[in-house]
């Protein structure tokens, strides 16, 4: 049930989102058909912006899982910085860690497969199809779903380099569907994790918690979130 739920709402944002975009309001279309015009933030290099892939990803005292200190979880679509230093912790499966530094300061080690290094973080307004290559030929049965949290890498005219969460999808998209906006990103990670809430109102506080929230009033996902608050069955269990 909450997988179908979850299913439903995703579709209704994605048909809510494409009707805001053609009732005429031409600036947030351009912010979002030149997200391929932002720069990324440069080579992977000592103080690089990186961003998380991992939710609740774990920032350690030195680089190892069983003798590392818990100093704090970074949440999915974070961005920290790295500080130059890499290592692989031979005696637990040969894990790799990235030094980073959190945006309050903090400082310490990240499993390096939770990380994107010299990214931005984006979320995905329409459905994309995911390519091996920047080619429209090379495409697969992968799809990015609207709200899905995506890492771009790197920019090739019209493609954007992607990795999904967790990195279970990566490859190429076009860039056609995709907002840099912090707004939408923030909606889209926030909005998604409310949505696997299995307490119906517990959901919906999380939700209006969302679509209340004066800072995110901006983004595309926004008319969807009110659509799905609105006195239906939509939020409650059958």
């Amino acid at each position: 049930m909450k997988r179908y739920l979850l299913t439903a709402v995703i579709i209704g944002f994605s048909l809510l989102a494409a009707c805001k975009q053609n009732s005429g309001d031409a600036s947030r279309d351009r912010d979002v058909q030149k997200s391929a015009e932002i720069k990324l933030p440069g080579d992977i290099k000592p103080g690089v912006e990186t961003i998380c892939i991992w939710d609740q990803a774990v920032l350690r005292s030195i680089p190892s899982r069983e003798k590392g200190k818990f100093l704090a979880s970074i949440s999915l679509g974070e961005t920290v910085i790295w500080l130059g230093e890499s290592t692989i912790d031979s005696t637990d499966q040969n894990l790799e860690y990235h030094k980073i530094r959190l945006s309050d300061g903090k400082e310490g080690w990240t499993l390096a497969y939770s990380l994107v290094r010299g990214a931005r973080a984006a979320a995905i307004t329409q459905k994309s199809y995911v390519h091996q290559r920047p080619d429209m030929l090379t495409v697969t049965d992968k799809i990015f779903e609207p709200m899905d949290m995506i890492a771009i890498s790197k920019i090739d005219s019209d493609w954007l380099e992607v990795v999904g969460n967790q990195r279970k999808k990566s490859g190429w998209i076009q860039n056609n569907g995709v907002s840099f906006q912090e707004a939408d990103v923030a909606v889209a990670i926030l909005a998604t994790k409310a949505l696997r809430e299995a307490d119906p109102d517990k959901r919906r506080q999380l939700l209006t918690g969302i679509a209340e929230n004066p800072a995110l009033s901006n983004s595309v996902f926004m008319a969807g979130l009110r659509a799905m608050l609105s006195p239906t069955p939509s939020l409650e269990e059958e």
